[in-house]
């Protein structure tokens, strides 16, 4: 009966381990996927759908999802602290969800890529409201600028739109972001409270603080 309850005792030892170990494993693995999608973001970033791109000495990856209810809130509170600032790059990401949200993102990635300075105006006025923009605004403002929504339309639908939006998602989904809006900012992901909106000095501090590790990393490399 001892020898019973000594194996019974031991099997469960073993598992505790095993399973311990494979928790463990599992840490540095998501850990290592997201070091590595944050370096990705860094590195395979358009600057054609980016704003402020000359002169920076910061980036900021945005993952915006334009139908999203809070999107507009959070970017509002960045563009102000990016202004200030004046030496950010923020290259734009757009992350879909059902209905709107997704022909928006594939609307928006082939506005930037026909006309990029009124893309820039048409994301601004998307995001400048007190609530989430509908598609049908999207192509009204976006008409309104003088752009062609009928090629915008006919670029959505070609692969290589498709393509970067899922693109957009796989790498969103590697840094282990679930929600859009959120943000790589410099060496660090940033996933914003939606219910306690960051204000314009925590977004200083943040982009301080990655400047700050930029800096220490490269006086640090042999």
């Amino acid at each position: 009966m001892k020898n019973i309850k000594g194996k019974i005792g031991l099997t469960l030892l073993l598992l505790i381990i095993l399973l311990g170990a494979t928790l463990v494993a599992s840490y540095f693995y998501f850990r290592s996927q997201m070091r590595e999608g944050i370096a990705d973001a860094l590195s395979t970033s358009q600057l054609l759908s980016a704003i402020n791109p000359e002169g920076s000495t910061l980036q900021i990856v945005a993952f915006i999802d334009y139908a999203d209810d809070v999107t507009y809130k959070i970017y509002q509170t960045m563009k102000q602290a990016v202004e200030a600032d004046g030496h950010v790059r923020v290259v734009l990401r757009p992350i879909p969800r059902e209905g709107d949200s997704y022909y928006m993102a594939l609307f928006m990635d082939a506005a930037f890529r026909l006309d990029t300075a009124k893309a820039k105006m048409l994301h601004d006025k998307m995001l400048a409201r007190d609530y989430p923009p509908t598609f049908k605004y999207m192509k009204e403002v976006a008409s309104e600028l003088g752009m062609s929504v009928a090629k915008i339309e006919q670029e959505a639908k070609t692969e290589a739109t498709r393509q970067n939006i899922t693109d957009n998602v796989l790498l969103f989904r590697k840094i282990g972001f679930q929600t859009a809006p959120s943000f790589v900012i410099g060496h660090k992901g940033y996933k914003p409270n939606r219910e306690n909106i960051a204000g314009i000095n925590a977004w200083m501090l943040m982009m301080d603080d990655a400047r700050t590790h930029g800096i220490l990393s490269a006086s640090s490399k042999p």
